[in-house]
């Protein structure tokens, strides 16, 4: 008895074997699949978002499109570190290391 059920064992191994790596590659494959879906539905809101007059009038002024007639005006704002390194009594940047040197050389005589 215990030797045909030895037997059924090692025969049903390979079987076995191939089932769980087959369940395996079934379970990846779904999950594989439901990411796809999520990336067409993502897909589909955004193109049914870019059929929407409201939207692209946005983005188009996003992008600075302007309709005809209007003119565009777009305010730059400099960076503080640049406001404060031109004001009047601020130090002028250094420069470069060899202009530096060459101006401590005629500076020391």
């Amino acid at each position: 008895m215990g030797t045909i059920l030895t037997a059924l064992a090692l025969a049903s191994t390979p079987s076995l074997r191939t089932y769980l790596a087959q369940k395996d590659q079934i379970a990846q494959l779904e999950a594989e699949q439901a990411e796809q879906r999520d990336v067409i539905e993502g897909k589909a809101r955004e193109l049914r978002n870019w059929q929407d007059p409201e939207f692209v009038r946005i983005k188009a002024r996003e992008m600075y499109f302007v309709r005809p007639g209007e003119q565009l005006l777009r305010v730059v704002r400099e960076p503080d570190d640049v406001v404060a390194s031109t004001a009047p009594g601020a130090e002028t940047p250094a420069g470069p290391w060899y202009d530096q040197l060459w101006t401590s050389i005629e500076d020391a005589g």
